[in-house]
C-alpha cells in the first residue's frame, strides 16, 4: 500500500503480476495485425475483436489462460480492468451498441434492459444502428413490436443520451487507458488505480500524510507508523488469542503503574507516568493539551497546531521523540529489568529533538549543550537569522 494511504509502499506481488499480465490484454486490443495475436486467436479459437464484442477471453490451456483469468483474482482488479479498457469510438464497426460501454457510465443493456429485450438488433455494432444521410448521422433503432407508451418514454431517454454522438468515418475504434495522461497503458498506473479503488474509504486528511515528513530517521518513522496502526505487541493483544484467568490478567497490567491493563492508549497516553511526561513537554512549550482516548487521535490533535515554519517542525517531532522513547523504555523494563527514570526520559526527549533538529539545519548556531540549557532560543532561530540579515543590509 502506498505511504499516503497508510502503508509502507512494499509492493504486492499479486498486484504487480496482474499489472504485467494485463499488459498483454492491452496489446491484444491495440495490435490488430500482429502475428502473435493471430497465432493466439488461431490456437484458442478467439475472435480478434473479442475485446470489443464483450466475448469471453478465456483460453482452455496455456499461458493465455492465466492472462485471461486475472479479473477473477480480486474484485478490485476486475474493476480496474473494466474501467481501464475504456473505448474510444471511431467508425463504430467493432463496438457492440448494447453490450459495450461506449457512452455514459453503464452499458445501454444495463441502463435500458426493457428496450434491449424488445430489440431485434441485439448483436449489432454501433455502425449498424444508423445510416449516413449526407453528412448527418441518423439512428435507426428497430423493435420486435409496437412499443407501449411507457416504453416510448424509455426510447426518448435513450435518444437524449445518444443523439449528440456521431461516428467518425475515417477512424477505427480503439481503447484508451484513462488512468494515465498519455492514454497509454503502464503497469505503474494500474497499481495506483488498484489502490485508489480498494482504499476509497480512507480519509485523505488522515494521519497517513503526516508520518512520512522526514523529520525523524526512517526507523523511528516506521515505529510511529506501527504504533498508529496498532501493530506493536502490547499485553492486551494476548486477550485476542486466548481466555485468561484473573491471576493471569494481573500479569498483563501496565509495567509502569501496575494499575490498569496495558493497552496501547494506556501505555502512551493515560498511564500516570506517561501523562507526566506529556505535561512536562507542554509546560516547556507554554501550552496546554487535552489528551484524547486513542493514540492516532492524539497524533492528529498534536499536529493540528498553531505553530508555523521551523517552530512547527520542532513541535511535531516532539511527538515522535516522546512516543518512541516510551516504547524503548518499555522494552528496557521488560527485557533488561531496568527501572524507569522519567526525569531522565524528559532530557532524552529534548536531546533527541535537538539532534534531529541539527540534521535539518546544519548551520544552526547552537551546540547541543546550549540547546538543552536554553532550547527556546532554537525555536526562534529563524527569526534571529532574519534580524541578523536585516542588520547586515543596513550596515552595508
Amino acid at each position: 500500500m502506498p505511504k499516503m494511504m497508510g502503508g509502507l509502499y512494499v509492493g504486492d506481488l499479486q498486484i504487480k503480476n496482474a499489472s504485467m499480465l494485463f499488459k498483454w490484454w492491452w496489446h491484444f486490443s491495440m495490435e490488430h495485425e500482429a502475428l502473435w495475436k493471430r497465432i493466439i486467436c488461431s490456437i484458442h479459437d478467439l475472435n480478434p475483436d473479442g475485446v470489443f464484442k464483450s466475448e469471453d477471453k478465456v483460453a482452455k490451456f496455456g499461458l493465455w489462460k492465466s492472462i485471461c483469468s486475472i479479473s477473477t483474482w480480486d474484485i478490485h482488479i476486475a474493476e480496474v480492468t473494466k474501467q481501464g479498457m475504456k473505448i474510444q469510438i471511431g467508425n463504430g464497426t467493432k463496438i457492440s451498441f448494447w453490450e459495450n460501454l461506449w457512452i455514459g457510465h453503464i452499458t445501454l443493456k444495463e441502463g435500458f434492459p426493457r428496450l434491449f429485450s424488445v430489440s431485434i438488433q441485439k448483436n449489432k455494432c454501433v455502425a449498424d444502428m444508423g445510416v449516413w444521410q449526407g453528412d448527418n448521422w441518423v439512428w435507426q433503432l428497430q423493435w420486435k413490436r409496437r412499443l407501449f407508451q411507457w416504453e416510448l418514454l424509455l426510447v426518448d431517454q435513450s435518444n437524449l443520451l445518444i443523439e449528440g454522438f456521431t461516428p467518425l468515418r475515417e477512424k477505427d475504434d480503439c481503447h484508451i487507458w484513462p488512468f494515465d495522461k498519455t492514454r497509454c497503458y503502464t503497469t505503474k498506473t494500474f497499481v495506483n488505480a488498484f489502490y485508489k479503488l480498494k482504499y476509497t474509504d480512507l480519509d485523505r486528511k488522515h494521519w497517513f500524510n503526516q508520518v512520512w515528513k522526514g523529520l525523524a530517521p526512517p526507523r523511528y518513522e516506521i515505529l510511529l507508523w506501527a504504533i498508529l496502526w496498532k501493530r506493536v505487541n502490547t499485553k492486551n493483544r494476548v486477550l485476542k488469542w486466548k481466555e485468561m484467568s484473573w491471576e493471569e490478567l494481573r500479569i498483563l497490567r501496565c509495567i509502569f503503574c501496575r494499575e490498569e491493563l496495558k493497552t496501547l492508549s494506556h501505555l502512551f497516553l493515560h498511564c500516570k507516568f506517561s501523562w507526566q511526561l506529556w505535561t512536562g513537554i507542554c509546560d516547556a512549550w507554554d501550552t496546554t493539551w487535552v489528551c484524547p482516548l486513542e493514540v492516532d487521535d492524539a497524533f492528529l490533535m498534536w499536529y493540528d497546531s498553531h505553530f508555523v515554519g521551523f517552530e512547527r517542525r520542532l513541535w511535531e517531532v516532539f511527538f515522535i521523540a516522546t512516543v518512541t522513547l516510551i516504547w524503548e523504555l518499555r522494552n528496557e523494563v521488560i527485557f533488561e529489568n531496568k527501572s524507569p527514570n522519567w526525569t531522565c526520559l524528559v532530557d532524552q526527549v529534548f536531546l533527541r529533538v535537538g539532534l534531529w533538529g541539527k540534521a535539518w539545519k546544519k548551520n544552526l548556531p547552537y551546540t547541543l549543550e546550549e540547546w538543552l540549557n536554553n532550547w527556546k532560543a532554537m525555536r526562534s532561530w529563524k527569526e534571529k537569522r532574519l534580524v541578523q540579515r536585516t542588520t547586515l543590509r543596513l550596515e552595508s
